[in-house]
């Protein structure tokens, strides 16, 4: 855990004009100070060691600072000779799982190295093994590795800049370590035998690495990119914003200012730039109009409004627009969208409304039963039978002409399972990531959906120009906005493709309704 600001004082002020930064240096064998006790695992016996850390070398009460020492923090990670990841405390068993990423790593290096004949062979031999027959031990290892990957520090925010920009590092669990080197070669080597590794049933301690492993390999992938093409290969900002979300920030402002260090130099993000014109690093500036920024930033670069299926506050709940960030922007040339009325929290869109919410399932939450969840979300999608001629013998059919049962499994699965006989546990996994704060719900024409868990009876399902997904509307009570509840994947009415209005013929003929373009104003 970082140590409370609170405890330090006394800074002497930075030049930012020299770039200048502070540097905590800790002699060998010193006593370390209660705040800085995470600390001694880096401590040396017989050297002194210099540190930086961000919690303790940046005055945090210093605004003007703050802003710009986190502006260099990309240079900082760059120029280090190492990067240390402390994961936290040792625990009794904790070494099992690090010995165990450690052998991992080893196996994969010597199998893939060329001086066995058959590597892939092998290292799926030695796999079987410790997976399929494993051993009490291994299956105590596998047990701590999935307990390690679970610890908080996977998702803090500012973790992606720290593995994506080091030359090279070192993870800690108390005193014991494993290079980042092991981490990527194990991340890399589970993604390649995920499907391997997903044959192991039921979900199982080794099912479980492959999940959380996720959030490294993501990291770890982004590094080698940025090895590999320097600034070309990095990630948009759309792109890492959806590879890291959710994170956990002490700061709303750090989910966004975290990523800057990593992504294409669409723009600098130094706090001398023009208020308005693209996402700054400004920590003086309220959290919302941050978020503005970052959605301006995004439509202007994209001309799309994808970035609207990370929205999901119809309620403001937080404080924030719905929008999680409002927008507006002169149209221009095959513009989406466009200013009208100019305000700052509001934006209006094309788009077609496409049905009405009739009913909704209860919300899935971590952890509940599925069979207990699926009988309640069944139920609603029976109300969804149609008869049609064609396959009048058949019974009563989904608008798609499928069967209940089965469009209900592409529905809470999000059409990401297309094979009958893969193993079970690749159903759980895709239907978990699918059904995730999301809510089961039908609509007036027969339509079954997926949508956020905040989801009302009235809400309003349409399809916005420049979306891939349909988007789920709340009519204000008062005036003509809507508030954006957040994107759906609803059964049977797009498969991933770009509305335009030309796709408006195929929803007719299924709705039995003309459909007209209108404009929505979003809030």
């Amino acid at each position: 855990m970082p140590p409370s600001t609170s405890t330090f004082t006394g800074y002497t002020p930075l030049t930012p004009s020299k770039r200048e930064i502070r540097l905590l240096t800790i002699p060998p064998a010193a006593a370390i100070w209660s705040p800085l006790l995470p600390l001694k695992s880096l401590r040396c016996r017989s050297t002194k060691r210099i540190l930086w850390v961000d919690a303790v070398c940046i005055n945090q009460t210093d605004i003007p600072e703050h802003n710009a020492q986190v502006s260099q923090m990309r240079h900082i990670y760059e120029g280090a000779s190492s990067v240390a990841v402390f994961l936290g405390d040792a625990t009794a068993d904790s070494h099992k799982g690090l010995d165990f990423l450690r052998l991992f790593a080893a196996k994969v290096r010597a199998c893939s190295s060329g001086a066995e004949a058959d590597g892939a062979g092998l290292f799926k031999t030695w796999l079987t093994d410790v997976c399929i027959a494993a051993s009490d031990a291994q299956e105590q290892a596998w047990l701590e590795l999935a307990r390690l990957l679970q610890r908080p520090y996977r998702t803090r925010a500012w973790i992606y800049q720290e593995m994506v920009l080091a030359r090279q590092g070192t993870v800690y669990v108390g005193k014991d370590s494993i290079s980042w080197d092991d981490a990527e070669t194990v991340a890399f080597a589970i993604d390649a035998l995920e499907d391997f590794l997903m044959m192991v049933e039921p979900l199982t301690n080794e099912t479980r690495v492959v999940v959380m492993y996720h959030h490294f390999f993501n990291a770890a992938l982004a590094r080698a990119q940025r090895k590999a093409f320097g600034r070309a290969g990095a990630p948009t900002l759309l792109e890492a914003l959806c590879v890291r979300r959710p994170t956990d920030a002490t700061d709303p402002r750090d989910n966004v200012y975290s990523l800057l260090g990593v992504v294409k130099n669409h723009f600098i993000g130094l706090p001398e730039l023009p208020s308005g014109e693209d996402v700054v690093i400004d920590y003086s500036r309220p959290v919302e109009k941050v978020y503005k920024d970052v959605v301006r930033h995004i439509v202007k670069k994209t001309n799309s409004l994808n970035i609207l299926c990370a929205c999901q506050n119809p309620d403001r709940t937080n404080g924030l627009p719905s929008l999680g960030a409002g927008l507006a922007c002169q149209a221009h040339k095959r513009s989406v969208f466009y200013m009208d009325p100019p305000d700052d929290d509001t934006f209006v869109v094309r788009g077609v409304y496409v049905d009405s919410v009739t009913a909704t399932g209860e919300e899935y939450t971590y952890g509940r039963d599925w069979e207990e969840l699926k009988e309640n979300w069944e139920s609603l999608a029976m109300t969804c039978a149609w008869t049609f001629e064609s396959a009048a013998e058949a019974g009563p059919c989904y608008l798609t002409t499928e069967s209940i049962s089965q469009a209900f499994f592409q529905t809470v699965t999000m059409r990401k399972i297309e094979d009958n006989e893969v193993p079970d546990i690749k159903v759980h996994i895709a239907r978990i990531e699918a059904i995730e704060r999301r809510s089961f719900f039908v609509t007036e024409k027969g339509f079954m959906a997926l949508g956020p868990a905040e989801t009302k009876v009235g809400d309003r399902v349409v399809v916005l120009e420049g979306m891939h997904v349909p988007t789920v509307l709340r009519k204000d009570e008062v005036g003509d906005g809507h508030a954006v509840v957040g994107e759906a994947y609803v059964h049977g009415l797009m498969n991933g493709e770009e509305f335009s209005e030309d796709m408006a013929d195929g929803f007719e003929s299924t709705l039995g309704r003309r459909l007209e373009a209108e404009k929505f104003l979003l809030r």
